[in-house]
């Protein structure tokens, strides 16, 4: 194989493992109501629905892995936007990662919201990611209404939160 037809074959592989579509774009998706738990780096249990019934906030949800550039370039926007709206509960979950990596990872980024890793594959079965990163936007009354994929900026998260719950 040739340096070149390699090179290719790299860079598309590369963009169909970190979410190739349209960065920041919805997919429209009938109503759905997601429901999970899943473990914090923490220790402590992150559950959907009981989220929502106790705080009443709605959720962000990111998926990530430490592979994946655009996913690395987006955790510092997260984490801004979290820190701006209290009013939303943002999470990470590591998906398609070594727990080892993701969990290293983590720490070295160092964001303020709670990071989880998803080492059983439950979450990935859950929502069947198409690629990374993969950002859902969960109502307080736990029905999702947007997904996007690719990184999102500070505007995009700005835009998308607005959108989805308000200012």
């Amino acid at each position: 194989m040739s340096r070149t037809v390699a090179l290719v074959l790299a860079a598309g592989l590369l963009a169909v493992a970190c979410g190739g579509g349209e960065p920041g774009r919805r997919a429209d998706r009938p109503e759905t109501r997601p429901s999970f738990s899943v473990q914090m780096l923490d220790g402590a249990d992150f559950d959907l629905n009981e989220h929502q019934q106790r705080t009443g906030r709605p959720v962000v949800v990111n998926l990530w892995a430490s592979w994946c550039l655009p996913c690395r370039n987006e955790m510092p926007a997260i984490d801004r936007a979290a820190r701006a709206r209290p009013d939303v509960t943002f999470v990470g979950i590591a998906v398609q990662d070594r727990p080892d990596d993701a969990e290293e990872f983590a720490r070295e980024i160092g964001v303020a919201y709670p990071i989880a890793i998803d080492d059983t594959g439950a979450i990935e079965d859950l929502f069947r990611i198409p690629g990374l990163p993969m950002t859902l936007f969960i109502t307080s009354d736990g029905v999702l209404v947007g997904t996007s994929f690719g990184e999102l900026t500070d505007l995009d998260l700005e835009e998308k939160l607005e959108e989805h719950f308000g200012g």
